[in-house]
């Protein structure tokens, strides 16, 4: 039998069993002594093909990729597909639609664009609009990798805002503003901060603990919102995003004169909030003799609605409480409920009302190698049970079996230390337009293929 009708409780399956590689697995997830790689890759068999997913995360370089394979029974590729990332540039790839693999050199768009088949200027049928284009390009950027002809110019404006052009590999616009500390300033100015000898009661008796709590109140929350409103005033390109927003909202919430005075925007902020009730707090226990952290937890409360998180290391649990005005509850909640050289369990459940609405249960026997993942949502209850095998630097997991029947080539493999790369490809802000129109081309042309092929198998 194929594995399609079994696509969801194999996604949850795959969810819950990440879950062992963070809370069972420290080999395989521990942090290296440089920052690591990993990938995640699903083979399964659809309606008698066989389909790769893999997963890429390069933490070390900042690389990322996501890639598709379906193979058919024959062993033939019937489509390779990927998407690569590594913080300077980004590329694409489709055996079916592209006949090469395609991308943008980030780090050099900004000499690259104004030179480019898609500058305003440049007579091409795919030349941006301005305004897009601007976006696309920050006027200061441009204007200083012109002036800059390759050297490196290092400036600071009154925003504090670093910007570094150039470089031996050409002109390159690096902007590092000053707004993030200025809102972090702010941050830690609006809370307020104390520390008070507590406890905390776990299943083995009760610890006494040192809870450091801070809290943000509706003064403090307004105030924070008005150094973000002062900075999107700034800059006129969200500051007109901001207020377009804003236009579409109904006529009796729009606030369209937000920046007209901030001082009294943030007073009518600050008068809402208190008067919803509203304001955010957040603690931590630790040992009071050993000092080792215990606890950790969070509240926030607006309208008369409180969210409630807390996680206790010790008994490896944690639960998110919503509590409404109304009365009513709902709750989640995350227990290890073994985890020993034998067996290793996990529970997650859901109530409304102190009434279990759903739960997840998964039981790993360790000596045996396997694995039963059981779900259940109100009166339905499905199970996926198979094969678990975990080494230094990988964890292999295979599905066998979903509610009692057999399951055809469907497998997880998570690695460690396994980079991803990213490919070769051909820059378009460095293409002719004659080349990127081929390509444009060639991509409707092998769509109708598809369409038409498509519609004849099903004929």
């Amino acid at each position: 039998m194929t594995m399609f009708p079994y696509f969801k409780k194999l996604a949850g399956a795959a969810l819950a069993l990440l879950l062992v590689c963070t809370l069972a697995l420290p080999g395989l997830t521990a942090q290296a002594e440089a920052p690591a790689s990993y990938s995640a890759q699903l083979n399964m068999n659809l309606e008698g093909h066989d389909l790769a997913v893999r997963l890429c995360a390069d933490l070390e370089n900042l690389v990322f990729s996501a890639q598709g394979l379906l193979i058919d029974e024959d062993g033939q590729v019937l489509a390779q597909r990927g998407l690569f990332y590594n913080g300077s540039a980004i590329a694409i790839q489709d055996t079916n639609l592209l006949e090469d693999t395609y991308g943008i050199d980030l780090s050099q768009a900004a000499a690259n664009l104004p030179g480019s088949v898609f500058a305003p200027d440049s007579g091409s049928v795919l030349a941006l609009d301005q305004q897009l284009y601007d976006a696309l390009l920050p006027t200061e950027a441009a204007d200083i990798a012109k002036e800059s002809d390759g050297d490196v110019i290092i400036s600071q404006d009154e925003n504090d805002s670093l910007c570094i052009i150039g470089g031996a590999d050409g002109p390159t616009a690096i902007f590092v503003t000053g707004d993030t500390g200025n809102l972090l300033s702010t941050l830690l100015k609006s809370v307020s901060t104390k520390t008070a000898p507590g406890e905390l009661i776990l299943d083995s008796g009760t610890i006494k603990t040192t809870e450091t709590t801070i809290t943000l109140d509706a003064k403090g929350m307004a105030k924070l919102a008005g150094t973000v409103l002062e900075q999107i005033e700034r800059d006129p390109q969200a500051k007109a995003a901001l207020e377009e927003l804003l236009s579409n909202l109904p006529r009796d919430t729009q606030q369209t004169d937000l920046f007209t005075d901030l001082d009294k925007t943030v007073s009518s902020l600050e008068d809402a909030l208190t008067q919803a009730g509203a304001g955010f707090a957040a603690s931590i226990a630790r040992d009071r003799k050993t000092k080792e952290l215990l606890s950790v937890s969070a509240s926030l409360a607006c309208d008369g609605e409180t969210l409630d998180f807390q996680a206790v290391l010790p008994e490896s649990r944690c639960s998110l409480v919503r509590s409404g005005a109304d009365g009513q509850a709902s709750t989640a909640n995350l227990k290890v409920e073994e985890n020993t050289d034998d067996a290793f369990a996990l529970r997650f459940h859901t109530t409304q009302n102190d009434e279990e609405s759903s739960s997840i249960h998964f039981l790993w026997d360790k000596k045996a190698g396997t694995y039963v993942l059981t779900i259940k949502n109100g009166d339905e209850t499905d199970e996926l049970s198979g094969r678990l095998q975990p080494s230094e630097n990988a964890l292999v997991i295979t599905a066998d079996a979903a509610n009692g029947q057999a399951l055809e080539d469907c497998s997880l493999t998570l690695r460690r230390d396994d980079p991803a790369q990213m490919p070769q490809f051909q820059d378009i802000l460095t293409m002719s337009e004659d080349s990127i129109l081929q390509i444009l081309h060639n991509v409707i042309q092998a769509v109708q293929n598809q369409l038409v092929s498509t519609s004849i198998i099903r004929y």
